[in-house]
């Protein structure tokens, strides 16, 4: 039986089953968290059945001629490592996880 995700998740039940379609279609579509949640809380014989392990991929091999940003791109990613270490914002709002799906869809549509 299929969770009750109003239950479970109030105003984000429809972006639950949402990501529980895409589970369903594609286990590896869905962050490992997600994967996680349905696994504990949806009965065993509606899961998708496990894929088998893929082939692994080769890391591609670095070329010798690799030489380091300088200039504008060396500086702009001194900044972007660095700014790794600035504590992001943190405040809570209860805001539908629909409600900013849509407005990111509008906002990527311009």
């Amino acid at each position: 039986m299929t969770p009750d995700f109003e239950a479970l998740l109030g105003i984000n039940a429809a972006y639950a089953e949402k990501v529980f379609a895409d589970f369903l279609r594609d286990p590896d579509a869905v962050p490992e968290e997600w994967r996680a949640f349905f696994r504990s809380h949806v009965s065993p014989e509606l899961l998708p059945a496990p894929r088998a392990a893929a082939s692994p991929v080769a890391a591609p091999v670095p070329s010798a001629g690799l030489e380091p940003l300088n200039g504008i791109a060396g500086r702009i990613a001194r900044n972007m490592e660095e700014s790794l270490a600035v504590p992001t914002a943190t405040s809570t709002r209860e805001v539908p996880v629909k409600v900013l799906e849509e407005n990111r869809a509008i906002l990527n549509r311009h």
